[in-house]
């Protein structure tokens, strides 16, 4: 299979294994699982020439590892709205992680916190940048919020690991958001954002967690 069909095949196979399995008659079993086996049968339909071997295949040669394969049963890692079980392995997470949300959605966000809209679980990444560029894909320079995760935790909040600097976890109250963004001037290479490890180019918008606006409160000139 050539490079431009495997791509292809694997954003229809995330399709199917994300939201559509019924489409393709695909049974998903615990926490996103389906058979490799009827992955391959599904493609076959679809008009794509592969065996199971090469289904495999797809999900190893994938850089962004959207897949995982697990013996003869694969699934995507993250980005469901179908109904399934919880990911068997919650853990601790790392003290900050990171979302990226539309600004239009700020207001919202502060008065109830982070949740899923069409997926199962708020989705949270290890590195700023790797969320605001997951973000900035809808076409707007996004609002990316920094998630106290350890705190979160600790007040019952669980967390799963997805691999590739990818974390799930439950809604998320606005007392564990901060707003963050770079300091005015401050881009990377190219003009993008400058990476993690160069700190003194972030600033907090706010020296709290993010906070609603009262609604009939003067806005400072």
């Amino acid at each position: 299979m050539d490079p431009t069909m495997r791509a292809e095949a694997v954003r229809l196979v995330l399709r199917w294994l994300r939201h559509r399995p019924q489409d393709v008659g695909l049974k998903i079993e615990g926490d996103g699982w389906a058979s490799i086996d009827s992955i391959a049968l599904a493609l076959e339909r679809a008009g794509y020439t592969v065996d199971a071997s090469e289904v495999a295949l797809m999900a190893h040669g994938d850089q962004r590892r959207k897949l995982e394969v697990e013996g003869q049963r694969m699934r995507a890692r993250y980005g469901h709205s179908i109904e399934m079980d919880a990911p068997a392995h919650e853990s601790a997470p790392p003290s900050v992680l990171y979302a990226a949300v539309p600004p239009r959605f700020a207001e919202r966000i502060a008065a109830v916190g982070l949740r899923p809209v069409k997926r199962r679980f708020v989705h949270l990444y290890v590195e700023r940048r790797v969320a605001a560029e997951r973000a900035s894909r809808r076409g707007v320079d996004p609002l990316v919020l920094a998630v106290a995760a350890s705190d979160a935790h600790a007040a019952g909040v669980r967390f799963y690991p997805r691999g590739a600097g990818v974390w799930l976890s439950d809604p998320l109250s606005p007392d564990h958001l901060t707003p963050v963004r770079r300091a005015r001037g401050a881009t990377g290479e190219g003009g993008a954002e400058p990476d993690e490890a160069e700190p003194r180019r972030e600033r907090r918008v706010s020296a709290g967690p993010l906070r609603r606006r009262p609604r009939h409160s003067p806005r400072r000139r």
